[in-house]
């Protein structure tokens, strides 16, 4: 700072030689690599020890080894192909039950009467303790796999439109009224672009 004839404080000028101001590089936290990194550690000891019997749980190098082995013959990626189509099935049909439930739900008050309560009830229910019902009523094939897929999808999505639904702006839907919107046209233009989540 300098002091000028009028007495004011002024700023002195920048000079070409005074370095530009450097951002610190923020590293990566390393920190949360140590509980696994220390894990597989663990683990891999008490497999060479004998602590973990590999009739029981093999140890995190033979598994690699089995990886790197099924990858080179192609296994692997049959493997992969089949869970990847499961899961899309899966994801299919849960999302399509849950759009028809959460839409007439969310629009209809008599339909949310019927529809919401039960759905809330069997949301509750484990996944886990649906596995051997599944396979009592289903056998061991792709139907259990599928619909337990289409289960875990279903009740998110199902709660997510239908409460997107019931919160929209009602201003919205009496403008869309206004103009001459038909309930189709509401629903497709109005509120279901309303209700998908902006961020």
């Amino acid at each position: 700072m300098s002091t000028s004839a009028t007495g004011v404080l002024t700023r002195p000028e920048e000079t070409a030689e005074s370095p530009p101001p450097q951002r610190k590089r923020r590293l990566p936290d390393l920190r949360r690599w140590l509980s696994p990194l220390a894990l597989l550690v663990v683990w891999q000891v008490a497999s060479s020890t004998g602590v973990l019997p590999p009739d029981k749980l093999s140890s995190p190098w033979t598994v690699l080894q089995a990886g790197v082995e099924t990858a080179r013959s192609g296994e692997l990626g049959d493997a992969f192909a089949v869970s990847l189509g499961r899961v899309a099935a899966g994801f299919a049909l849960g999302a399509g039950v849950a759009l028809v439930l959460g839409v007439a739900a969310g629009l209809s008050t008599w339909a949310g009467v019927l529809i919401d309560p039960p759905v809330q009830m069997l949301r509750t229910l484990p996944f886990l303790g649906l596995i051997p019902l599944f396979i009592l009523w289903f056998g061991i094939g792709e139907e259990p796999k599928i619909l337990l897929v289409a289960l875990g999808v279903l009740f998110p999505l199902y709660l997510n439109i239908f409460s997107a639904l019931r919160n929209v702006d009602p201003d919205l839907v009496e403008a869309a009224k206004a103009l001459g919107y038909t309930r189709r046209e509401r629903l497709l233009h109005v509120l279901l672009p309303s209700a998908v989540p902006t961020r």
